[in-house]
């Protein structure tokens, strides 16, 4: 076996052992991402929960500065639906929460419950910083590949 074999091998040999720990650790951005997505879902509904419960009005009687003023309470901004509104499409920047209004804080009596603020609220700082690494990392990977494939192709033609 002659050396630039051995070197071609090593190289691939280095670019497989680098795509693996680089798999892996896109494995896990991608569930801290998502843990802290639910953290901050889970505190962004117990805030809405909270600002609902201490408005004097029922949300049926919500004018558009009492949406602002909750929005800017819970730091988002909040939309009321008559019914449940349609999924909203995913984002990169923002996390969507659908509020069911719950049958003691309505104007609407026993249709309560018809009633859903949708809060929308910006990504934490982690969860971006997050974000930003895994972006990285793909951008490595698809370097990686690249090369992976160069290095083939150039043993192929050797």
């Amino acid at each position: 076996m002659n050396s630039l074999t051995r070197l071609l091998g090593l190289a691939v040999l280095l670019l497989l052992l680098f795509l693996a720990v680089a798999l892996g650790a896109q494995a896990w951005l991608h569930r801290e991402n998502r843990r802290l997505q639910a953290e901050a879902s889970a505190d962004m509904q117990i805030r809405i929960a909270k600002a609902v419960a201490l408005h004097p009005r029922p949300v049926a009687d919500w004018s558009e500065a009492d949406l602002r003023d909750v929005g800017e309470l819970i730091g988002g901004t909040v939309r009321r639906f008559q019914t449940l509104p349609p999924p909203a499409p995913p984002s990169d920047r923002h996390l969507t929460y659908d509020y069911l209004v719950p049958a003691g804080t309505s104007a609407t009596g026993p249709e309560a419950g018809a009633l859903a603020l949708r809060v929308t609220f910006a990504l934490p700082s982690a969860s971006q910083l997050l974000l930003l690494h895994k972006h990285t990392l793909m951008a490595l990977l698809v370097l990686a590949l690249g090369l992976l494939a160069a290095v083939a192709l150039l043993g192929f033609v050797w």
